[in-house]
């Protein structure tokens, strides 16, 4: 007979996620006793977590699997099934997969692999399983993953045998990962710190279910606090927006990992722009706009998670570090500087109550615990972190604990004032398996710790930029007066590809984007007659589609006095171009009113795939792409958000005034990126590359001014 417990009743209106999360019945494809088969692996889990419902094994060569009757096929199951699991070789999956639609099945789970990710012939046979799904509204999780489990719902639906565990502790941090290793590894190691999860879902292929799909069951679960995910690519952008909105409408924070950060495989760009504004600079963009933090480390976003959710979401400002070594300490300093994390200062009071402590060298942060006057570190840890304790509520208490005499002694007297002040805290174990003891009485102390420094920085870094985010704001931009109706009109005429400088400067000077005076020279008499009307002095370029950088090439005369001078650059330019290449690639040369500022910026726009048009500024002129000092925002921006970015840039300083140095004119800036952002925005489709490199600033109140442009339409 099935094995049944108490059936959990689904709700006929419930979202796919929920009817998965509680099935009445599951039916195990493959289902043995034999551990070392994914099936066998799915079946077992599932009767150990003790889920309350009815088991189907499901084996035509297995009359009973752990004493429950199997059954040869799905549709000789007795009664109808909520869910299945296909853990079984690939040439069964379609044909199993038909026999769970024909029986009326609701959900079908595939862990089997080597479907679209092996390349066309997968990605037809996948195709395949979701046209039969979708003639009978049967859904799809997988193929290609690892399944699923919620410790919310006693449900284990995993082949991983990290959950081979004794016993599953519900906690509030909800998990989805493309890839099911990764779910499986970051649950082991955060299982080992005393970090539980509500629900963790491994998506792999998404031919059917996608990431969003879990992600906005989260949103709405009462049991999930944080809501952290791991993302390879994204199956709807567009939504992910969507729920990025609700989820810090939920007051839920969204903690994502992204792979493929790396610009390695980046095309050679036509501009700057392509290059330094990838799709991970876009992604960046979104989070910035929708308060989501990106990490760089699995582990760490999990740390975080853990924090962010036992702390109700506090924000934090600056970090207070405490170790039992004075090596400790400046490690953890040092590399909280590189992370560019800020250490507290502490009141009077506070450095006055630690100098009955300590000597007044050690009586600051770091605060050195083997630094004390007398006594031993355990007797003096539980006041220290109870004057500590009186600090800003916006301070973060970084326990660093290392070897030493009485470990859990001193973990015990650490952890139990830290947690009673509710206060903000992460601890650190560095030692291995000699803090093994120490950490035990962490967990049941309910102290907050990790292994590494490196994670406990990545996750104050996270944290940080979680509480430096700004307040949901209605993400509509207002369009600035004056502008063009139609930017797609205004280069209708053009063809797809490069647009020469000339045109580009008259696209811009329609968005009002301030320009310096250009004309189009096709002999060298049209360029003294252009010089002669611009006034003196001028500057010659080459203009071109096969030239990306034109000094380069030699293709840029600056500085230009008089009609000799304008004489004598024509020849050189040419002369210097036919170096490199032939000069009937030349459709011209560029006249132009000599431009000056303090300092020169970047300012570029592209349309990305998946997030649309993104604006971009950062420290310009010739090193732009060794420098690689540039922020990203999605267009249009609003100024309040540019202004953001370039308070970012580590060229900020020399734009607001350095020692001594006059502020420039910041204000001129932003205006010029929230207009290159609706001309962008205006492009849509046809934009490719918006290139305005450099653009000159001067002193404040004096403007800025685009030196050179390129365009490449799409």
């Amino acid at each position: 007979m099935a094995r049944t417990g108490e059936g959990v009743v689904t709700d006929g209106t419930s979202g796919p996620v929920e009817r998965i999360l509680k099935p009445r019945s599951i039916a195990v494809i493959g289902a043995t006793e034999d551990r070392t088969k994914f099936a066998g692996r799915v079946f077992h889990l599932l009767l150990k977590h003790g889920f309350p419902g009815t088991v189907y094994p499901v084996n035509p060569k297995r009359s009973a699997v752990h004493g429950i009757s199997a059954y040869p096929r799905i549709a000789e199951v007795p009664t109808p099934t909520d869910l299945a699991v296909i853990a079984i070789p690939k040439p069964g999956v379609l044909e199993a997969v038909t026999a769970c639609a024909e029986a009326g099945i609701g959900t079908v789970i595939i862990i089997t692999s080597q479907f679209s990710e092996i390349g066309s012939e997968g990605k037809a046979q996948e195709t395949a399983l979701v046209d039969v799904a979708r003639r009978s509204e049967m859904r799809i999780l997988g193929p290609n993953c690892l399944g699923l489990f919620s410790p919310v719902h006693r449900l284990v639906l995993t082949s991983s045998p990290a959950l081979d565990i004794d016993r599953l502790t519900p906690g509030p941090i909800g998990f989805v990962s493309q890839s099911g290793a990764l779910m499986a590894t970051v649950f082991d190691r955060a299982n080992a710190l005393g970090i539980d999860f509500s629900s963790c879902f491994s998506v792999g292929n998404q031919a059917d279910l996608e990431i969003a799909d879990f992600v906005e069951y989260l949103i709405q679960d009462e049991a999930t606090k944080v809501i952290c995910s791991y993302v390879e690519g994204f199956k709807t952008p567009e939504r992910m927006l969507m729920l990025a909105e609700k989820a810090r409408a939920a007051g839920k924070p969204w903690l994502i990992t992204k792979a493929g950060r790396s610009e390695a495989s980046v095309r050679a760009a036509f501009s700057h722009t392509a290059s330094l504004a990838g799709s991970y600079a876009a992604l960046q963009a979104v989070a910035d706009r929708y308060g989501i933090v990106l990490m760089d480390d699995p582990d760490a976003m999990i740390v975080l998670a853990a924090a962010l959710s036992r702390f109700e979401s506090a924000r934090i400002d600056d970090v207070i570090v405490v170790s039992t070594s004075g090596g400790c300490c400046a490690i953890a300093v040092d590399r909280l500087a590189d992370a560019a994390i800020p250490l507290s200062r502490f009141r009077s009071a506070t450095t006055s109550a630690l100098a009955k402590l300590y000597p007044p060298a050690q009586a600051d942060n770091p605060v050195d615990l083997s630094g004390r006057r007398a006594g031993e570190i355990a007797d003096i840890c539980e006041e220290t972190i109870e004057i500590l304790a009186g600090e800003s509520a916006q301070c973060l208490v970084l326990g660093l604990v290392t070897t030493a005499p009485a470990l859990d002694r001193i973990a015990a007297n650490l952890a139990r004032p830290a947690v009673a002040s509710r206060r903000p805290h992460l601890f650190v174990m560095c030692p291995g398996a000699a803090a093994d003891p120490a950490r035990a009485v962490m967990r049941e102390q309910g102290g907050l710790y990790c292994d590494r420094i490196d994670d406990a920085v990545r996750a104050v870094r996270g944290w940080l930029q979680w509480s430096r985010s700004p307040e949901p704001t209605d993400v509509a931009v207002a369009r600035p007066a004056a502008l063009p109706t139609s930017a797609k009109a205004l280069v209708g005429r053009y063809e797809q590809g490069f647009v020469d400088e000339v045109r580009t400067k008259s696209l811009l000077g329609a968005y009002a984007v301030p320009v310096n005076p250009t004309r189009l020279a096709m002999t060298k008499d049209q360029a003294l007659a252009a010089a002669d009307a611009i006034g003196y002095p001028v500057a010659l370029k080459a203009v071109s589609e096969h030239i990306v950088h034109k000094s380069d090439v030699g293709g840029v005369a600056l500085g230009l006095a008089d009609r000799a001078s304008v004489a004598e650059a024509w020849d050189r330019i040419l002369a210097g171009v036919a170096r490199h290449m032939s000069p009937d690639v030349l459709t011209g040369m560029a006249v132009q009113a000599m431009a000056e500022g303090e300092a020169e910026v970047i300012i570029g726009a592209r349309n990305d795939s998946q997030f649309g048009a993104l604006v971009l500024v950062g420290a310009g002129g010739i090193f732009v792409e060794i420098a690689k000092d540039v922020q990203t925002a999605l267009a249009p921006a609003t100024p309040a958000e540019v202004r953001r970015l370039l308070q970012r840039l580590r060229v900020w300083p020399l734009l607001e005034g350095y020692r001594g140095r006059g502020a420039l004119d910041v204000d001129a800036v932003v205006d010029i990126v929230c207009r290159v952002g609706w001309l962008a925005s205006d492009l849509g489709d046809r934009l490719g590359e918006l290139d305005l490199n450099p653009v000159l600033v001067a002193r404040a109140g004096r403007g800025a001014v685009v030196a050179d442009a390129r365009l490449i339409l799409a």
